[in-house]
């Protein structure tokens, strides 16, 4: 009996599943593998573990929040992974903070064993329909499930030795970006992500981070201008030259006000801002003539 047919019906029964059975989930486009069932249990707190590969981003005032408010009918039960001699909190991580910090031992868990960290986090993902998760927390989920689009945007942005933040890792200061999604679509419009970051790396090498999104996608589109009107590459000596002969503060200081007094998009201002500079650094290759 395969692993895809051994746990497949509604009831968790340990058979194939019938002709029928098979039928009706193949009319209605459904999953065929449902994975094993877990078992409810109290579970103590003193061994739980908040998964560090995937999950929640830990929120303080959530926790306090629950633990304020705590209601059992409200609790109801976590979901956890046993793993030699610990659980690993799939969904449940800040109800589980708050009962401890009201001084309970243990709590009621549906607990399941030996589950694969790819199934793991793809079950967050699935758990938290509810309460959608963020683009940092959905990023790290599909990296561990392996989804090739997020493990293409994590290998750009390791190869820069940056991070994207995750878990349990906020205040690291090679963290580039707290949202994913503007990663996502600088590689769909088919920019030149490793250009970008070693650009704003280079350019302003002590600006502080996360950066703004508008500095990513600000650079991304002047990488275009620059290709359109220059024939030139994003990440050239040139340029480079001319963004950093303003600090990146101030260049995002000019651009908000260009954007209350032309109307124009934030990112569009700052894209501006630094053709602005070239221009002063090249007055015989200028943008705006």
């Amino acid at each position: 009996m395969s692993k895809h047919t051994r746990y497949v019906t509604e009831d968790g029964a340990l058979r194939p599943p019938t002709k029928a059975e098979l039928r009706k989930r193949e009319e209605a486009g459904w999953n065929t593998y449902m994975g094993p069932r877990g078992v409810r249990r109290l579970i103590p707190l003193s061994k739980c573990r908040w998964p560090i590969e995937y999950g929640r981003i830990e929120r303080k005032a959530k926790v306090q929040k629950i633990a304020k408010d705590f209601l059992w009918l409200a609790f109801g039960s976590i979901i956890a992974v046993e793993r030699e001699g610990l659980y690993y909190i799939v969904d449940g991580c800040h109800r589980a903070m708050a009962a401890r910090m009201r001084g309970i031992e243990k709590v009621p868990a549906e607990v399941f064993v030996a589950v694969a960290i790819a199934l793991q986090a793809k079950a967050f993902r699935l758990a938290n329909y509810h309460t959608p998760p963020t683009g940092i927390e959905l990023f790290h989920s599909r990296v561990v499930e392996g989804d090739p689009q997020a493990l293409a945007l994590k290998a750009i942005v390791d190869e820069a030795g940056l991070l994207i933040a995750k878990p349990k890792s906020r205040g690291d200061r090679r963290t580039c970006c707290n949202c994913p999604e503007t990663l996502y679509r600088e590689m769909d419009h088919g920019h030149d992500l490793r250009a970008i970051l070693a650009f704003i790396q280079t350019a302003w090498p002590t600006a502080p981070k996360p950066w703004l999104t508008q500095v990513i996608t600000g650079v991304g589109a002047f990488g275009v201008d620059l290709k359109k009107r220059m024939k030139a590459d994003l990440y050239n000596e040139e340029a480079v030259d001319a963004a950093s002969s303003m600090p990146l503060r101030v260049i995002l200081a000019e651009a908000a006000h260009k954007t209350k007094a032309e109307e124009v998009s934030l990112h569009r201002a700052f894209t501006d801002q630094l053709e602005e500079l070239w221009d002063k650094r090249h007055p015989k290759r200028k943008f705006r003539p």
